[in-house]
């Protein structure tokens, strides 16, 4: 029954990821260039653009807080690592430790930046 649950589980999550990201035109295009900007003091305190995107298109696997889903997928408080974060957003990450591999999440370099700004940020 377990099982079941999981595999209806993780059906729903990829089919809530796939309609999300496909479901828009690409956005611009992500280049590592400018993916590595950095945060300037101004932007550093406000998180409300990586939090409505992160809302649209990372919440449903990773969560409201960041905590992930248990077995499923991982969770993203306390990762520090900017560039590993936008690497994820923007080529995707398989892990042996988490049976559904992320896929790599259409947005642009702003969005990636704002959204790596959010999840550096939860504790």
């Amino acid at each position: 029954m377990k099982k079941v649950v999981f595999l209806v589980a993780m059906l729903f999550a990829f089919s809530f990821t796939f309609v999300s990201c496909g479901g828009e035109q690409a956005n611009e295009q992500a280049t590592g260039d400018s993916l590595t900007q950095e945060v300037t003091e101004t932007d550093e305190a406000d998180f409300s653009k990586g939090i409505e995107v992160y809302k649209v298109k990372c919440q449903v696997c990773h969560q409201a807080e960041g905590v992930g889903l248990a077995g499923a997928f991982p969770p993203l408080k306390n990762m520090k690592d900017r560039q590993v974060i936008l690497d994820n957003i923007k080529n995707g990450k398989k892990s042996a430790n988490y049976p559904a591999p992320m896929v790599p999440v259409p947005m642009s370099d702003e969005e990636a930046n704002t959204v790596a700004d959010y999840v550096m940020s939860l504790k």
